[in-house]
């Protein structure tokens, strides 16, 4: 019991951390580039 409740911890930090790190890619690029930022929110907003 233990066991599969350490895997699912470790899945939620997994992706969170995987979120993170695309978030901060993204703030990271859209500095470079205010036109993917754009495109990447109209993307964002399609999809939701």
């Amino acid at each position: 019991m233990n066991k599969s409740l350490g895997i699912k911890i470790s899945g939620v930090f997994a992706v969170s951390a995987i979120l993170l790190f695309s978030i901060l890619m993204l703030k990271t690029i859209s500095q470079y580039t205010s036109f993917d930022k754009n495109v990447g929110f109209l993307i964002l907003i399609d999809k939701y």
